[in-house]
């Protein structure tokens, strides 16, 4: 099929070619045009000329006069393409009419007698004013009021198919309505038109080989056979069921009274045989023909023509005004409605010269613009022409109406008065002139009927409306059958058309270029699987696993999920995909399934909580649901039925689950976040079904696009689920109850519950009530059903459901069961399944299926399949469920899907069916539910990103090739692809950063890296300590960042990483004179310390206490954000806090970054697009920018004012250590020292905040993040970092350090930790990259020559891992490598160790920010022991700043806590430190009896003092026991120990006195009394001023 659609591609490109290369040239045009007749070519005959003139009727026109009337058309050889053309009236008159038995059509029925019955007459006049008035006069007055531009065309069209199916079925379409939706069987009609225009144009055996194929406009044709067959069989199975019912039988029904108002169908079903012998009504295919030549006639013809008419009121104002001059003229006076009032026909037949103007128009642009006979036998025209048996005649009705020696020198102007006569009445012309009704026995029988429908339509229009043509549009004929304007009668074009198709398999592409088109036309789907019998075989892009069975053969289907249920299991390839849901219960198999389902049938059949469930729903309906509704009810609000219902589930389902209510179904309805991470979630999983998996693990890896949704979706559920968790586990300890459970399981649990009781329940009640609004009749059915089974000892005041048996009332309610089962399987909640093979099979249908092969059932399409359902399988019938006796109808599960089937089936389907039940008939007992008028319903489909070439490089990591081929080609120099270049490879090395490192290594440290062709991206990429110390020191004034690099940071502006030459001094100098002040550097200080104590440790305390899990990650980025806006604007943005609320500057920052690296990554001129456009990444960085000019100009317009407010003038001296704010000290800035630096430029101070902002919030934060990351893995590195800050402590505090000793100093000392810390920056560098541009050619040390103006990488990340620079434990982390023999901080040249980059650009903060992350480190290592969260992956994500991918999830732990588990309890390490107790502990006497509790308690303890994971010997150190014999000496006497290492009682002046006082209460209390903790209770210190004991007792 590929080759004979590529030899048809190429046959027609190259006819085109010498069609349009000769034919269409403007040198060429003007010598054809004065030829007598068009050239007859070689093979191609005339045939070239032909497709030029059907874009020339006035070439056409010029021909035929030049020829007298008649010329005679070669086609190709062989194709039986001649025709004669004429437009001569003599030759019409003698073949239409005086010879017309031997010129014919072909086989053919009669004309129909119906048309000229009055009662068919009258019919069609009630049809015709009925639809005027109450449809198309409504649109046109809301057209008018919105000012819309109007297709007069497509609504012509519409209107008119109306009235035809109505007159031909007595069944309206409503194609004409606000929505303006698409009518399969108009469409059909379109196609079938434009094939067979393409049949009179084309060679005879050309149209019948791609009528063979399916190909072209023939595929068209043939599916507009098959809709023409379905819908007109549909009609006619009906109306014979009409006929039927009213018990009327054929060819006995009398019509002679002539007020009988039947349609064409009923006509022609009940016709009488015995006058048409060669008519048989009982033959479908007969009343199939007849419909459609019918449909045809009134559709198509009287719409043309209406269409042009008023196009020509249009061009001709002159004729309007006398139009409606002779229609106010005869307008019955009386009448307020002239068709009601008086006789119709009366006053349209007044109607003259309207009359005359559609006979005028029709004459110019006749709606059949052909004519075509075949003569039986040879014969001789008048003309003189000799005609062969067997012969084509065409008549060109459109050329005709246009010939001046016909028609006058006037001819091609549009005159209504050449129909007038002199006497004022209608003038009469031949038919064999004007051909529009056709001529002789042909005339068209419909003639009085079309033209009184048509003066009806202008006349009620002309009275109402002014149509104005829209300025600009262009108005041109477009070739079909009916002469339409190819674009419409506006300004814009219609709606596009959509066909059906059977999908090809492309090469390379397979079927998926189908799907994409198809995603939004479920449709499609299903007509596709009832041509293939019920299963399709998809077929995906080469070499991609993505090959996919469909089925909906309910065989298959009881196959697959019952019969073989255990070769067909969910896979690990569903689970990946679902993985946001964890281990699910529709995620999970085997013995672990076995288990979930267990659980779940047990708690669902379980009474108590089938009574609680129950009475979580009433409840919720009677307080909240009912309430709410009454409160729309009086407002008259407009209700989000589906937003209600998924609220309503929502709150009910979390409640049963949880005990917690959310409450978000209230009047504020607020946005709930667990319920918009269900959202998110769910449309990524739908969106990783119809991409390739490499496309969205890609994704996944950088943080983008739905999968950036999945993962924010995913840390939303840890966070909520643990929340409830922890909450719900703490009641059940303080109940007594003791459990010992995973968090993951329960929060999978809790989320796959949640999925399977909210969505579905709510979706299935949506679509409940949706089809309720379109068909009132089941409502009223349900209806009467709730009234007839209430019981009746139900008052009014009553809610039945605390009344009576719920059960057995609800059981009685049989036909709202049926309904909601017949919603289900038009639109199931869930609408598709999938499953993988374990084992080949053979299926029931003969297909065969491979091992790990896909299978899906689309249960969507099974509910619509008329195979299964039988012909109405597309109706709302809820009879179909009910049995002859009234009951319940079994449906198999294979054929009914919706709660699956087999072992799987749906273990809350009771449950589910029982709530739903509840709320229909709560509703419907008190509500009327109206759908809001012009509103559409249809559902939502999923959404869908296009990937263009990606595609080809699957293979490349695709799982069946395994590791052989991704070893071979990852761990080789990529590929340097034609066109693409190593694009595809650096894509796929986002996921496998290590085998990039590998091909760098192996490429001696630098690696030149080819861009797709002319995209500019090519650039060297080097890890040499030699290059890079050459191009950031050496020859540091010939690499610059360059235009380019500005270019994509443009969002920055003039930033000084962003900037070169002068103005990066001034800015560079400006920046170290602020940095190095002594009152800035305390500013910094004082702002870090402040926040630490006032906002994070309280907040880690919170977590601690909580139990939450924590993402590090963020928390670090709020703080250091906050942190650099006060220190740099003096302003708090607060976003460190118990809320964590969105704060939009810092989401800017996120937003930019991200738009950033893609512009790194995709060629210039596509981002450049998209930003031209507005769209993706760059619609983010835009609107980020403009966010930052605006909180920006805040800022720098609030610190103006202030400093005006305090009388300060610019160039203020800093000299005296005055702590001031960034912003401040650039507004007061000495502009003598600085001369490209302007601080009265507002643009200039806010691409300086930004700077700023960036370098102290985004680096920081991410060196932390990584450090603490590192330290989970390395517990013995924590224990060594822990042990320098105990030992370095200064000795003489009363309080904390930070405040009573010299801070410097002390940090100076922490040798080990400022050595892992840069070991963390080794391995993460926070900024991953650098770029550079020389300006002019240079050689690199390496001996790599470089171009001007091309681009050089560092990748700092690479560097810092690379074997050859840092030995083969360059990927360990080893603090040690920084530390010298000496026990001192290790040098290392600044070209290997890039984090605060090298040479003149040096990061000069950078002092500031190993300060500030040790004072972080030391204040939370003190305090915290962070702990990764079990099973939590670490990993990189793409960025600017190097962050985490999913965050760094851990758990705190506050040191001062005890913790008590069963028989023994762990003392806190740091508690036997007695250093740490000064903070808590206050001198007063109240010391005495906190001291007695905690040594009380100490003694009745066991200590465990066994190591703990990671730990090492040294480590034992910092844990001591209980032993008061350390106290004694060897001489049996008290040691002394000095106070600065004992500090309970303080130390020098200030030591207390207590010691007497705390022996005397021993003593007397331990001679009398034994004291024991009470069983099972747990003793933990209360942090507070004084260390009291948590619980007492």
């Amino acid at each position: 099929m590929a080759s004979i659609s590529l030899l048809e591609a190429s046959l027609s490109l190259f006819c085109f070619l010498i069609i349009f290369c000769y034919f269409l040239n403007k040198k060429h045009s003007g010598y054809l045009v004065n030829k007598r007749s068009p050239w007859n070519w070689p093979v191609l005959g005339m045939l070239p000329a032909l497709v030029l003139w059907s874009r020339r009727i006035d070439v056409l026109i010029r021909v035929l006069e030049k020829s007298n009337l008649t010329f005679l058309f070669k086609g190709p050889w062989f194709a039986r393409m001649d025709a004669l053309i004429t437009v001569d009236p003599a030759n019409i008159h003698h073949i239409l009419s005086s010879n017309f038995s031997n010129y014919i059509k072909g086989p053919e029925f009669k004309e129909m007698v119906i048309l000229s019955r009055q009662g068919f007459q009258n019919l069609s006049m009630s049809v015709t004013t009925s639809k005027i008035k109450d449809v198309l006069l409504p649109i046109f007055s809301r057209f008018s009021e919105e000012g819309t531009v109007v297709d007069l065309q497509d609504v012509f069209r519409r209107f008119m198919f109306d009235i035809s199916l109505l007159l031909v079925s007595g069944s309206d379409p409503q194609s004409l309505s606000i929505e303006m939706p698409e009518v399969e069987l108009a469409e059909a009609f379109e196609d079938a038109g434009e094939a067979i225009v393409s049949r009179l144009i084309i060679p005879r055996f050309l149209w019948k080989l791609q009528n063979r194929l399916g190909l072209g406009k023939e595929k068209k044709l043939i599916e507009a056979g098959a809709t023409f067959d379905r819908v007109c069989a549909k009609y006619i199975a009906a109306k014979r069921e009409e006929i039927r019912s009213q018990g009327i039988h054929h060819h006995d029904h009398v019509h002679s009274d002539g007020e009988s108002h039947e349609d064409f169908l009923t006509y022609y079903i009940k016709l009488d045989t015995s006058k048409y012998e060669l008519l048989d009504p009982s033959d479908d295919k007969f009343l199939r023909d007849t419909i459609l030549a019918i449909i045809m006639a009134i559709r198509d013809t009287t719409s043309s023509a209406l269409t042009w008419f008023f196009w020509l009121l249009s061009k001709n104002p002159h004729v309007e005004a006398k139009i409606r001059q002779e229609i106010n003229t005869n307008l019955p006076k009386p009448a307020s409605s002239q068709w009601s009032a008086i006789d119709r026909r009366e006053f349209l037949n007044k109607l003259v010269y309207l009359h005359g103007a559609l006979y005028e128009t029709m004459r110019l642009y006749p709606p059949l613009p052909f004519q075509r006979k075949t003569s039986i036998e040879s014969d001789v025209l008048p003309s003189g022409h000799i005609v062969d048996a067997n012969s084509n005649i065409i008549f060109l009705i459109i050329a005709l109406g246009r010939m001046r020696s016909v028609w006058g020198e006037d001819a091609l102007e549009f005159k209504p008065a050449r129909w007038i006569s002199e006497t004022g009445e209608l003038r009469h012309e031949p038919s064999s002139k004007f051909l529009v009704f056709n001529t002789g026995p042909r005339t068209c029988s419909g003639k009085h009927l079309a033209m009184t429908s048509m003066k009806t339509i202008v006349a009620e229009i002309l009275q109402h409306y002014d149509i104005k043509l829209v300025e600009g549009h262009k108005i041109k004929p477009k070739a079909h059958l009916n002469l339409l304007m190819k674009h419409g009668l506006r300004k814009h074009s219609g709606y596009i058309k959509k066909t059906l198709c059977y999908p090809w398999n492309w090469p390379v592409l397979g079927m998926l270029p189908t799907i994409i088109l198809w995603y939004k036309r479920i449709d499609v789907l299903i007509w596709v699987l009832e041509k293939s019998n019920l299963t399709f075989l998809f077929k995906g892009p080469w070499l991609t696993r993505m090959d996919l069975l469909f089925t909906v053969d309910p065989a298959n289907i009881q196959h697959i999920l019952s019969s073989n249920f255990t070769n067909y299991i969910k896979g690990t390839e569903m689970k990946e995909i679902f993985d946001v849901y964890g281990d699910a219960i529709f995620t999970a198999d085997g013995e672990l399934w076995r288990n979930i389902r267990m659980s779940s049938m047990v708690m669902f059949n379980h009474q108590g909580f089938q009574n609680f469930s129950m009475s979580i729903t009433t409840s919720k309906l009677k307080d909240v649901l009912v309430p709410l509704f009454n409160h729309y009810s009086e407002e008259g609000t407009v209700v989000d039925l589906q937003d209600v219902f998924g609220r309503f589930m929502l709150d009910t389902t979390l409640v049963a689950i949880t005990g917690s209510d959310p409450q978000s179904l209230s009047i504020e309805m607020p946005e709930v976040e667990f319920a918009k991470a269900l959202e998110n979630a769910g449309d990524s999983v739908v969106y990783r079904h119809v991409i390739p998996r490499f496309l969205w693990k890609l994704q996944n890896r950088m943080g983008l696009g739905q999968e950036k949704k999945r993962i924010e979706a995913g840390a939303t559920f840890d966070r909520i689920c643990a929340k409830y968790i922890f909450a719900k586990r703490e009641e059940i300890r303080s109940q007594g109850i003791h459990h010992d459970h995973d968090h993951s399981d329960g929060e999978d649990s809790i989320v796959s519950l949640i999925v399977a009781m909210r969505d579905t329940t709510s979706t299935a009640l949506t679509w409940f009530f949706a089809l309720l609004l379109e068909n009132p009749n089941v409502e009223t059915k349900i209806r009467h059903e709730i009234n007839t089974n209430l019981p009746k000892t139900a008052t009014s005041q009553e809610s039945p459901w605390s009344a009576i048996d719920h059960k057995e009332f609800l059981n009685t309610l049989v036909y709202l069961h049926a309904a909601l089962y017949e919603a289900m399987r038009l639109y199931p909640p869930i609408p598709l399944e999938r499953k993988t093979s374990v084992n080949s099979d053979v299926l029931p249908s003969g297909h065969k299926i491979d091992a790990n092969s896909t299978i899906i059932y689309p249960i969507y399409a099974l509910g619509r399949m008329r195979s299964v359902w039988g012909e109405d399988a597309l109706e709302f019938k809820p009879e179909r469920w009910i049995s002859e006796t009234g009951g319940l109808r079994h449906e198999p599960s294979s054929k009914f899907l919706v709660f699956n089937s087999g072992p799987r089936s749906c273990s809350g389907k009771h449950l589910a069916m029982t709530a739903m039940k509840i709320i229909v008939v709560e509703i419907l007992q008190n509500f009327d539910i109206k759908l809001v008028k012009g509103h559409t319903i249809e559902p939502k489909p999923p959404s869908i990103s296009l990937f263009c070439f990606l595609i080809f490089y699957y293979f490349l990591i695709n799982k069946h090739y395994g590791n052989l081929l991704i070893k071979k080609y990852l761990q080789s120099c990529p590929w340097n692809w034609p066109v693409l270049g190593m694009l595809p490879a650096v894509l796929m090395r986002f996921n496998r950063i290590d085998d990039a490192i590998y091909i760098i290594e192996k490429t001696n440290l630098t690696f030149l890296f080819k861009g797709p062709w002319f995209s500019r991206m090519d650039a060297l990429i080097t890890v040499d300590p030699a290059n890079i110390h050459h191009i950031l020191t050496s020859n540091f004034s010939n690499y610059v960042k360059g235009p380019e690099f500005k270019e994509i940071f443009d969002v920055y502006g003039d930033a000084i990483f962003n900037t070169d030459g002068e103005l990066w001094k001034n800015l560079r100098m400006s920046f170290q004179v602020i940095l190095h002040q002594q009152g800035f550097q305390n500013l910094s200080l004082s702002v870090t310390t402040s926040k630490l104590k006032d906002v994070l440790l309280p907040l880690f305390s919170h977590y601690s206490e909580e139990g939450t899990v924590v993402d590090l990650q963020d928390v670090f980025r709020r703080f250091m954000f906050d942190i650099s806006l006060i220190s740099i604007t003096g302003s708090d943005p607060q976003s460190l806090s118990i809320e964590m609320p969105e704060v939009e500057f810092a989401k800017a920052f996120d937003n930019a970054g991200e738009a950033i690296l893609f512009r790194h990554v995709i060629p210039k001129f596509l981002w450049k697009f998209q930003r031209w456009m507005g769209l993706g990444q760059e619609k983010m960085l835009l609107e980020a920018g403009a966010t930052f000019d605006r909180i920006c100009a805040k800022y720098i317009d609030a610190k103006r004012e202030e400093i005006r407010s305090q009388g300060i003038d610019h160039d203020h001296d800093h000299s005296n250590g005055e702590s001031e704010d960034v912003l401040t000290s650039y507004i007061k800035l000495d502009t003598s020292k600085y001369e490209l630096l302007d601080p009265s430029n507002d643009k200039f101070i806010g691409e300086t905040l930004l700077s700023f902002i960036f370098a102290g919030r985004d680096t920081t934060a991410t060196a932390i993040t990584w450090f603490f990351g590192l330290l989970t893995k390395n517990p013995n590195v924590e224990a060594k970092i822990r042990q320098e800050i105990i030992t370095n402590l200064p000795e003489a505090s009363q309080e904390r350090s930070w405040s009573a000793s010299d801070h410097k100093e002390y940090l100076n000392k922490l040798v080990y930790l400022h050595a892992s810390l840069y070991e963390a920056m080794r391995l993460y560098p926070p900024i991953p990259f650098e770029r550079k541009s020389p300006i002019k050619s240079d050689v690199l040390p390496s001996g790599h020559k470089i171009d001007a103006n091309s681009n050089i990488i560092i990748p700092i990340y690479a560097l810092g891992r690379m074997r050859s620079v840092w030995g083969e434990d360059a990927w360990e982390f080893k603090p040690e490598r920084w530390i010298s023999e000496t026990g001192g901080l290790r040098h290392e040249p600044s070209s290997k160790f890039l984090a605060f980059n090298s040479g003149p650009r040096t990061c000069p903060g950078k002092h500031l920010a190993m300060v500030t992350m040790k004072t972080v480190v030391v204040e939370i290592l003190q305090n915290y022991d962070i702990n990764l969260v079990k099973g939590y992956k670490i990993e990189p994500k793409p960025r600017l700043a190097l962050q985490m991918n999913h965050g760094l999830r851990v758990t705190l732990k506050n040191l001062w806590l005890l913790t008590h588990q069963e028989n023994s309890t762990k003392l806190p390490l740091e508690l036997a430190d007695s250093w740490m107790f000064p903070g808590l502990l206050v001198r007063t006497h109240s010391r005495v009896h906190s001291l007695l509790e905690m040594i009380r308690s100490v003694c009745l303890s066991n200590y465990d003092l066994s190591l703990r994971d990671g730990e090492d010997e040294s480590y034992m150190g910092r844990r001591r026991m209980f032993k008061p014999e350390r106290w004694v000496s060897d001489t049996g006497e008290l040691r002394l120990e000095p106070s600065h290492k004992f500090f309970s009682f303080n130390a020098g002046p200030r030591t207390c006195l207590v010691m007497t006082h705390l022996k005397i209460i021993l003593v007397e209390i331990l001679q009398y009394y034994d004291i024991e903790v009470v069983k099972g209770h747990k003793i933990e210190p209360l942090p507070g001023l004084t260390l009291h004991m948590k619980h007492g007792r």
